[in-house]
């Protein structure tokens, strides 16, 4: 079993083939996959696929340099997404110094403020998705030391 754990299913880009790829992830072994949100904009969409396609889960969070569009209704949409079977993890979180131009003290106060989300969903983040099938999946892929990437921009 193959679970592709991040990818960007959202992005424009596939955009003209996404149902095509998508469909192609069963067909070349891999039994699901993890669509990551980078911002509110990329969150719902990523929830939108994760109700229309059975092999596609979320993650949800936000990139540091999208840090200036964090606020309170992202962090509310962070806790209560927690809750879908389908959402396995709030992340895409950090810190990123390296590109020139992004406001580091924004950066530090979102990333105190998801970290902050992420245990207000602790207890929303216990569904059988993630606690059984996700953690036994991934000690398999990791001890046979499988690791695919097969969708790439």
């Amino acid at each position: 079993m193959i679970i592709d754990t991040h990818c960007h299913l959202d992005d424009d880009c596939y955009d003209a083939d996404r149902e095509e790829i998508i469909s192609s992830l069963v067909l070349n072994n891999v039994e699901s996959a993890f669509t990551v949100g980078t911002d509110a904009s990329t969150c719902k969409e990523a929830m939108g696929l994760i109700e229309k396609y059975d092999n596609l889960y979320a993650i949800i969070g936000m990139y540091p340099e999208n840090a200036s569009s964090y606020n309170k209704q992202f962090e509310e949409f962070l806790i209560s997404s927690a809750s879908h079977p389908k959402v396995v993890a709030i992340g895409e979180i950090g810190l990123d110094y390296h590109n020139v131009g992004f406001d580091a003290e924004k950066q530090k106060e979102v990333y105190e403020t998801v970290l902050k989300a992420q245990k207000s969903a602790i207890e929303v983040l216990k569904n059988d998705f993630y606690n059984n099938i996700v953690m036994a999946s991934s000690m398999r892929v990791t001890k046979n030391s499988v690791t695919i990437r097969i969708i790439n921009k």
